[in-house]
């Protein structure tokens, strides 16, 4: 687990934003998203942005927008450039909810490794016969292919 964090060590903060489109506007909604997000990620202090939809209600939006510290997300928040960005948002939407948050720390999910750099298996998955593995497809562990048989140059064919 480690610390998040922004420019010069500070916490980095995310403001989370909830908002339900009007009814047949889904698709124009999420367009109006893209287009501010794109002015949006060129705001100093503005790391990056995600839309997520709900699964249950299509009509909820979730908007994670992360910001190198609370300046920044404060700055932002008074500008002019705020009003224009999102005015074709409140246009679009019938409710919306919105919270910062300062990120405390992050845990980057745990990497498989590839076939051949991980560990060797236990005593309790390893092969009962001791032929030599490698991975085949889908991660599942196959017996090896026999190398090839090995003959010795006749004496004959050496001369």
């Amino acid at each position: 687990m480690t610390a998040a964090t922004g420019d010069g060590g500070r916490a980095a903060v995310r403001t989370m934003l909830r908002m339900r489109a009007r009814e047949g506007c889904e698709a124009q909604f999420e367009a109006a998203w893209h287009r501010a997000a794109a002015e949006i990620s060129r705001v100093p202090g503005n790391l990056r942005q995600e839309l997520m939809r709900d699964d249950a209600d299509p009509r909820w939006f979730a908007i994670a927008s992360d910001w190198t510290d609370r300046a920044s997300v404060d700055a932002f928040g008074r500008s002019a450039a705020r009003e224009t960005l999102t005015e074709a948002l409140r246009d679009l939407r019938e409710d919306a909810t919105r919270s910062t948050f300062t990120v405390l720390a992050t845990v980057a999910a745990e990497r498989r490794r590839p076939c051949g750099t991980g560990p060797r298996p236990t005593a309790r998955s390893r092969p009962r016969t001791p032929t030599p593995r490698r991975c085949g497809s889908a991660g599942r562990w196959r017996r090896a292919a026999a190398p090839p048989a090995r003959t010795r140059a006749s004496p004959r064919s050496a001369r």
